[in-house]
């Protein structure tokens, strides 16, 4: 029981983890083109819907690396949480120290595809209350709130 905590407690703090985005800024010198290095500035970026609407605000204080490059986690557990991401498509922009440095579509990546596709999937396997694999069968009992797991041993095979 111990350990199946562990692991539900796990899978949870997992999927709060992931709930960020990685974006990096890269700042230059406007003048010579050369990159702004070790140099604190205060970005804000936003994300906005198709239709405009703000879905995420962030203002941070950062610091570019040797070749003026910011790299930025966007968002955290609850920052995506009331978001309605059928309002494709999706545009990031970045402001640093009141200058806009532009704004670009978020296109989707072959993961998130993936997942889009197998997201009913998992909630059928979810509320199923009974998972098999791995010789292991796991059942959930509705009165009593407890997971029995049960080992039945793999027949040898000839």
């Amino acid at each position: 029981m111990i350990r199946l905590t562990t692991f539900i407690s796990a899978l949870f703090l997992t999927l709060s983890l992931n709930a960020q985005i990685g974006y990096q800024v890269s700042l230059l010198d406007a003048a010579t083109g050369q990159p702004r290095a070790d140099e604190t500035v205060s970005v804000t970026v936003e994300i906005t819907d198709s239709s405009g609407s703000l879905i995420c605000s962030e203002t941070k204080s950062a610091t570019s690396d040797d070749f003026g490059v910011l790299s930025l986690t966007i968002g955290n557990a609850s920052t995506f949480e009331n978001a309605d991401w059928s309002k494709l498509p999706f545009y990031i922009s970045a402001t640093v120290d009141d200058v806009l440095l532009g704004r670009s579509q978020i296109l989707n990546v072959p993961v998130a595809e993936y997942a889009k596709k197998t997201g009913n999937l998992t909630q059928e396997i979810l509320m199923s209350k009974t998972w098999s694999g791995g010789g292991y069968h796991l059942s959930f009992s509705k009165d009593n709130y407890y997971c029995p797991l049960n080992h039945k041993k793999a027949s040898p095979t000839s």
